[in-house]
């Protein structure tokens, strides 16, 4: 039987080739290094369009939360908030108490709302809630108003407060029922800037401001927050509060 061999080209044959085909490994070189630029040059804008989306997508899914949030309180026979998914199965985790000088940290309860679990860049969405809008019991009232002071740099409390630094020289929102946030593109990079390490610190201060990419002074986080007296008008409106 005729033995069958595989042809193996030398480094010979390779330059022959390359000469009689009109290219030297010099030009071949510059060729492959041509088609990467053209590529890179393409590619950039694509990757920046592709972000911008998800992006979009992130505070489309947050202005959800926040309507999913108000219609949970509309449903229930008291008024109240979800206490966040502690666990991690979806499903809000009671709260530990209903304080209005505490408040409650851990994952939006996707589940418990049937909205999405998760960002665009896989990060479960955030959320943290004053424990008095809560109470399963009695619901939360026209008078229902968080206490404990959040004071500039944040610390303990139940008084949920927005500003647009870490310095909170400027105040956004005071006294929020409940917060809940994305962290961006970045994910769960340990933070470097002030303002980002706020909004990972676990207590009554959150930060919302511009994008920016700068090393130390990164923040790409996207923070909405219920307003107080949005939420009590809603309750009012569909007669669920005197």
């Amino acid at each position: 039987m005729p033995h069958l061999y595989r042809f193996r080209p030398s480094h010979q044959s390779i330059k022959h080739f390359l000469r009689q085909s009109g290219f030297t490994l010099i030009e071949l070189a510059i060729s492959m290094f041509i088609i990467t630029l053209i590529a890179t040059v393409l590619l950039g804008p694509i990757t920046a369009q592709v972000t911008q989306a998800k992006i979009s997508q992130a505070r489309i899914d947050l202005d959800q939360i926040n309507e999913s949030l108000i219609g949970f309180a509309l449903a229930q026979a008291k008024p109240r908030l979800p206490c966040p998914d502690t666990n991690g199965d979806g499903l809000e985790d009671a709260c530990p108490n209903t304080n209005t000088n505490e408040t409650t940290g851990g994952n939006i309860p996707w589940a418990t709302l049937g909205i999405p679990a998760t960002d665009p860049w896989g990060q479960r969405y955030q959320y943290r809630v004053n424990n008095a809008f809560t109470n399963a019991v009695a619901g939360f009232t026209l008078t229902t108003v968080p206490t404990g002071a959040c004071p500039a740099g944040g610390g303990a409390g139940g008084f949920i407060k927005i500003c647009a630094d870490a310095a909170c020289v400027a105040t956004l929102a005071n006294g929020v029922p409940a917060v809940t946030y994305s962290r961006g593109p970045n994910g769960t990079a340990a933070p470097t800037s002030p303002d980002e390490i706020e909004n990972t610190d676990n207590d009554c201060l959150f930060i919302n401001r511009t994008y920016s990419s700068g090393v130390g002074t990164e923040f790409d986080d996207m923070v909405v927050w219920v307003s107080p007296s949005i939420l009590i008008s809603r309750m009012v409106t569909a007669q669920k509060l005197p």
